[in-house]
């Protein structure tokens, strides 16, 4: 089996998703190779083989033979005709492409390149020969919705509970911590990261700092700080298990604000956790999350929103 990944640097989401689903196929006695651009990461064993080519070149180059290759984003499922596999899968995560709006869609900068994509994201999903396995209920209706094709199966959004469970707290603690977890980037024009609304929670937080409000922030990235950069918190850029385990298990509160997605992990590992979450009522988390009940769901693109949430809990 060899999986399409463009990098493997993720330490959220849906990167770990596709990490965890070749150790798990390796530990059932397969033979998985990952072909990626990056290197392997360095914060999990990786029990798959790693093949690492150039940016220069197409992923398909480094595939040996197989006998069922995996696509896990729209621009490396088109690689998937290159390659002489009797099956080939797309594991489809989503993308900002098929769920929102982007910069240059009124003609801005970039406008011509954006719509390349979301016409590459939407062929993505009908390609001859390629079974599509989506993450969500919500995925699968917006494939349908672009004209893609039916889907074979949804394999969901899971946690590994080795990793997510409650801890005992801190000695000491005093003040609540309020975990954010995602990209500290703003991305790039093409494909911005603004959609994961960590700004948004920044702008909440200091709405509450404002009101006197005392918290720790505590942060999980895999960029370094951009977002955050002159915002006091504890940030933790590609922490291992072990210290995803204590950040999580040791968190009060986790804020997730983005403003639309497949079907997102780090509400689902805050709860596994044993954190109260407050999260954006996107359709995707609406997989799972019901207001209160076990979030507090929110407006996306709110600031105010979010702070008011936050205050209630």
């Amino acid at each position: 089996i060899a999986y399409l990944i463009h990098s493997i640097q993720g330490v959220t989401g849906g990167n770990q998703t596709l990490l965890h689903h070749a150790n798990a196929l390796v530990g059932l006695g397969h033979e998985v190779t990952i072909v990626t651009y990056s290197a392997p990461p360095e914060w999990m064993l990786l029990r798959a083989r790693v093949v690492r080519v150039p940016v220069s070149m197409p992923l398909s180059a480094g595939v040996p033979a197989v006998d069922c290759v995996i696509a896990t984003y729209f621009l490396n499922a088109f690689e998937l005709e290159r390659i002489n596999a009797p099956v080939k899968l797309y594991f489809a995560q989503g993308d900002q492409f098929i769920f929102g709006d982007t910069p240059g869609a009124a003609g801005g900068p970039g406008a011509a390149q954006v719509q390349r994509f979301r016409e590459l994201s939407a062929a993505s999903y009908r390609l001859p020969g390629v079974h599509v396995v989506a993450n969500s209920k919500n995925l699968m209706r917006k494939i349908r919705e672009q004209g893609g094709q039916t889907l074979d199966e949804i394999v969901p959004v899971c946690v590994d509970h080795a990793v997510f469970h409650p801890v005992d707290p801190p000695a000491g603690k005093v003040l609540p911590r309020i975990l954010i977890v995602g990209p500290d980037s703003a991305g790039t024009a093409l494909e911005p990261l603004t959609f994961k609304g960590i700004d948004d929670i920044r702008k909440a937080l200091m709405i509450l700092a404002a009101e006197g409000e005392r918290f720790e922030i505590v942060r999980i990235s895999n960029t370094p700080p951009e977002i955050f950069r002159d915002m006091p918190c504890e940030f933790h850029q590609a922490p291992g298990d072990d210290e995803k385990t204590h950040l999580f298990g040791t968190a009060d509160i986790l804020v997730y604000g983005s403003h639309y997605d497949s079907c997102p992990r780090p509400p689902l590992e805050g709860m596994a956790a044993g954190s109260v979450v407050v999260c954006t009522a996107t359709d995707g988390a609406r997989e799972y999350c019901i207001d209160g009940e076990n979030a507090l769901l929110v407006p996306p693109a709110r600031p105010d929103a979010l702070a008011a949430a936050i205050r209630t809990v």
